[in-house]
């Protein structure tokens, strides 16, 4: 079987989408941090603002996970150019305790698209 340059392109691609989600539900900072350039930016709806560098994402991974310690993500579909990927996904967990109380920690469900 023949790989064009394009087909490997998107197989390293998909390869690295995949191992982002898989790092991620098993919340290895490192990992996925490994996985940013270093000029990097990252930003999510739920930020204030982006966060730039390796640094800066390392720092939102690690606070991520402390304070909702079950979040996971679920691909839905995915979707590969020579350049881009998009990927439905949905996460999964219970958000952070309010006001360090456990009880007013609730289970959330988002579907969301990451490209």
């Amino acid at each position: 079987m023949q790989i064009h340059e394009g087909e490997s392109q998107l197989s390293l691609q998909c390869a690295l989408v995949n191992r982002w989600i898989e790092v991620f539900n098993a919340h290895d900072v490192s990992a996925i941090v490994s996985l940013y350039a270093d000029n990097a930016e990252l930003y999510d709806s739920g930020m204030k603002h982006p966060r730039r560098g390796r640094t800066e994402i390392e720092q939102w991974f690690t606070t991520r996970f402390q304070t909702m310690p079950s979040i996971t993500y679920t691909p839905a579909s995915q979707l590969f150019t020579e350049t881009q990927a998009a990927v439905t996904w949905t996460a999964r967990g219970r958000s952070p305790r309010l006001l360090g109380q456990a009880w007013l920690s609730r289970p959330f469900q988002v579907a969301g698209v990451s490209i």
